[in-house]
Parts: C-alpha cells; sequence; structure tokens
C-alpha cells in the first residue's frame, strides 16, 4: 500500500503526526514525501517512527534543506528501510 504526500507542505511540525501513526502502522509499505519543507527535526521523527515499523520498505523523499546532522538521520533512515526490506525477503 503506498501513501503519496508529495507536495503537500507537511513541514517538520506536520511530521510529528505522521510519525506517530508510522509507528502503529501495519500494512504501509511505501511513503512519498517529496517537497514537503522536511528538514533536521522532521528527519529524526522520521527515523524514530522506523525503528519501530517494520512495512515501510520504500521512501521517496528529497531531504533538501537539512544540515549535516539531518542527513545522519536520513541515513539511519536508508538502513532502517533496508532491514525491512531484507526481513520481508525472508519472511514466507
Amino acid at each position: 500500500m503506498t501513501l503519496d504526500l508529495n507536495s503537500n507542505n507537511i513541514g517538520d511540525e506536520g511530521t510529528v503526526y505522521l510519525a506517530e501513526a508510522l509507528k502503529i502502522n501495519t500494512t504501509l509499505t511505501t511513503l512519498a514525501l517529496n517537497n514537503n519543507r522536511i528538514y533536521d527535526q522532521g528527519a529524526v521523527r522520521l527515523a524514530d517512527a522506523l525503528r519501530t515499523n517494520k512495512t515501510i520498505i520504500s521512501l521517496v523523499w528529497t531531504a533538501g534543506g537539512t544540515t549535516a546532522a539531518g542527513w545522519i538521520f536520513f541515513n539511519m533512515i536508508e538502513e532502517m528501510i533496508e532491514e525491512n526490506r531484507e526481513r520481508l525477503k525472508f519472511s514466507a
């Protein structure tokens, strides 16, 4: 299941609510977040949510505007998504 939130100007504040929903999500596999003004704080929230979310296997997000600190969390997000992909590959 895909949720396309591209170009909705969610911002870091909206990412707080999205992250809370992702923590309890059990069906969403793809999330599109391009052009939403999500910066460092939003990247931190997404990384935190994806620690518990085990279903997201694809994230479409241009992390423009993040600082070096935000990129650290962006890399963490990529690693968590890859773990989810691997987990799904091995479950039968």
